[in-house]
């Protein structure tokens, strides 16, 4: 190499040295991160004195799953689908066996109209507008919101006044409270 051209590669590898170390100081946030839900998006993260003992349960146990990704047929919280993640919460919160279907979960409790949602009702939502089954559950957790499983996002908190969820609603159902204990089944009753 001629004197000359060496001087100028020189030249340019210390012209260019505070670029290159200030890209490879700087550490790019994985993809895929998990962060906090903003605040008004979460699920009571301690019990509350406004909420009775079973639902407070259920409330922990379902920020226990915020997250956690979704896999069809999974009941952990390393991999749940939507009504997976009902039959989950509802049995380590409540010691309660549930039907892994949504449609089957549709027929469990008693309707409830969306005006009077309180929380752990389960809400149900058909992707299809033209199906007559409802094909997505969630958890309602008060203020609007709910827990479910999306096949996109994993376990998060929506709103429900979200369109394609506004658009999509198919009803709710609430389980019966026995007077000592938590939640059956209507027909169980």
């Amino acid at each position: 190499m001629q004197p000359m051209q060496f001087r100028w590669i020189r030249l340019a590898l210390l012209a260019a040295a505070p670029c290159i170390a200030g890209c490879a100081a700087l550490q790019p946030e994985p993809r895929f991160a998990r962060s906090e839900p903003p605040p008004e998006r979460t699920v009571p993260s301690s019990p509350s004195k406004r909420l009775p003992t079973w639902q407070t349960r259920l409330a922990l146990e379902l920020r226990r799953y915020l997250g956690s990704p979704y896999v069809w047929g999974g009941t952990s919280p390393a991999g749940v689908d939507c009504s997976g993640l009902v039959v989950a919460v509802y049995g380590a919160a409540l010691g309660l066996e549930l039907p892994h279907s949504v449609a089957e979960l549709y027929r469990v409790g008693k309707p409830v109209e969306r005006h009077g949602l309180k929380v752990g009702d389960l809400v149900f939502f058909r992707s299809r507008p033209a199906s007559r089954e409802p094909d997505h559950v969630g958890v309602y957790v008060g203020r609007g919101l709910f827990v479910h499983a999306s096949p996109s996002e994993g376990v998060t908190v929506s709103e429900l006044s979200r369109r394609g969820f506004q658009d999509g609603w198919a009803g709710a159902r609430r389980l019966s409270i026995a007077p000592e204990g938590p939640p059956v089944p209507e027909g169980d009753r």
